[in-house]
């Protein structure tokens, strides 16, 4: 399940985002404003019987744990172990130098992506990513290792951002345009 990219922030839709973390038992990733929707409140998403992957920006990331975004910049690969462990969950901390974190505190520094990807509704499509993935293991293997799954869409995302990069620098990708590239990375990795 994907919760998040085109979501309110209305007080009722943040109360269903929290209600369907508490009591579907479902691997979920979370984004966006289903991310707001646990700010000051990030503990209740730990316990959570299905892998939970969250996948925040630096600020969405402040906002969830109370860390400033000072201090998370400063040390990225320490705010998302941090994050991870405490919440029980993995995090994929978006920006330069993607960090995917798990909670047992294996950590990753994607090497792929840049400034292609800077552009609103990319981070959306990270998130669709992420859960198609996720499902597909849980599909063919009844179990996977959300970590390393994640870590192997935000390499995908990253790649394709860099194609596209390559091809229309200095402008930034459209979501259209990093779906449309996806299945040209999904071959290269597949051989």
């Amino acid at each position: 399940m994907a919760i998040g990219p085109g979501l309110s922030t209305h007080p009722g839709t943040a109360e269903l985002v929290r209600s369907l973390v508490a009591e579907v038992d479902l691997p979920m990733v979370l984004d966006a404003d289903a991310l707001t929707a646990f700010a000051g409140s990030a503990d209740q998403m730990s316990g959570h019987s299905s892998p939970i992957v969250i996948t925040p920006h630096t600020r969405e990331l402040s906002r969830l744990t109370g860390t400033s975004v000072e201090d998370i910049e400063a040390d990225r690969m320490r705010a998302a172990r941090d994050a991870s462990a405490r919440l029980g969950c993995v995090v994929l901390l978006k920006g330069p130098g993607t960090v995917i974190a798990s909670p047992d505190g294996r950590a990753f520094v994607n090497p792929t992506g840049g400034s292609a990807l800077a552009q609103g509704g990319t981070g959306d499509v990270l998130t669709g990513l992420t859960a198609a993935l996720l499902a597909q293991e849980l599909a063919s293997s009844g179990g996977g290792n959300p970590w390393v799954t994640t870590a192997v869409a935000a390499w995908v995302h990253g790649r394709a951002g860099d194609l596209l990069g390559r091809r229309f620098a200095p402008h930034p990708a459209s979501a259209s345009m990093l779906i449309d590239t996806l299945p040209e990375v999904l071959h290269e990795v597949a051989g």
